[in-house]
């Protein structure tokens, strides 16, 4: 089973989990999902990667996403993504099997940590965590939200390696 994956300018290696796979590129459903389910020995990490720094990303593109990340819209199709995943995830049992984390893979300079945080809140407040009640043994099924730059992600995840493209 591949487990190196290529996003956004981005090469992931996440040899060192359990059944990684790109959601968003499975097409079993016609709905959008987010960029990659992986589960590791305790938890499953639903990853969506936005790296408008990259390399093939033009000037005019880059102005046009941080419009975007300050805009409504973000948050919420951001959340309909996590959303449709879970929905997933139900559907082939591997639903409440552990704990969930979502990250938001953010790669972008001229996105402050305000900005971060200002984006942070609708997006954590869209998330179902109110799901948590069904979970087995009274544990929580969702955990965290973070929304992480590649630095961040290495250090909280130094078992998963992250390089960029070329």
């Amino acid at each position: 089973m591949n487990k190196i994956y290529k996003e956004s300018g981005l090469i992931f290696d996440f040899s060192n989990s359990k059944k990684p796979y790109k959601a968003d590129f499975v097409g079993k459903h016609n709905f959008p999902m987010i960029d990659f389910v992986i589960e590791t020995d305790d938890s499953f990490l639903l990853i969506e990667v936005k790296n408008p720094d990259n390399k093939k990303a033009r000037e005019k593109n880059r102005k046009e996403f941080l419009t975007k990340l300050k805009d409504d819209y973000f948050p919420k199709k951001t959340v309909e993504n996590f959303k449709n995943t879970l929905l997933r995830m139900a559907i082939e049992n591997d639903f409440f099997t552990k704990p969930i984390v979502f990250i938001l893979l953010l790669e972008f300079k001229d996105f402050t940590k305000l900005d971060r945080l200002r984006l942070w809140e609708p997006i954590y407040n869209g998330l179902p965590f109110f799901l948590n009640k069904f979970c087995a043994d009274n544990e929580k099924c969702f955990v965290a939200f973070d929304i992480l730059t590649v630095d961040e992600f290495k250090k909280w995840y130094p078992k998963f390696s992250i390089k960029k493209e070329g």
